[in-house]
């Protein structure tokens, strides 16, 4: 089980750049917060606090790529008008690649569901 991610969530890329996400689908909420669509993890936002060095001037993160269907990250059984919920367990990668390679370097995206009330599959 893993928890839906909600707009008080966020995302972590692998140089500690954080980023909140920018929707949500007021359709479906959990303590007052509206829960984001799977969909919503592709939207463009930079990471600030990016720590990524390189580029003239350094590039930080802005994009997140969730990785190739079956998504851990895209609920299979909660959706909101038949598009599925984003779930914590959301495994993606920004453009920059992490200072360590990690043992999956397509799942480099650490996401904080901002919210511990609801867990969905």
């Amino acid at each position: 089980m893993a928890f839906p991610v909600t707009i008080a969530g966020t995302f972590t890329c692998a140089h500690q750049g954080i980023r909140t996400p920018a929707t949500g689908e007021a359709k479906l909420t959990v303590g007052k917060q509206a829960v984001l669509l799977f969909a919503d993890a592709a939207a463009p936002a930079t990471y600030v606090g990016c720590t990524f060095p390189q580029g003239a001037p350094p590039t930080p993160c802005k994009t997140t790529s969730p990785a190739a269907a079956p998504n851990p990250g895209s609920a299979g059984k909660l959706t909101v008008d038949g598009h599925p919920v984003l779930l914590d367990a959301l495994h993606a990668a920004t453009e920059n690649p992490p200072f360590t390679p990690p043992p999956d370097p397509a799942n480099t995206v650490t996401v904080a569901a901002g919210q511990d009330k609801l867990t969905a599959s």
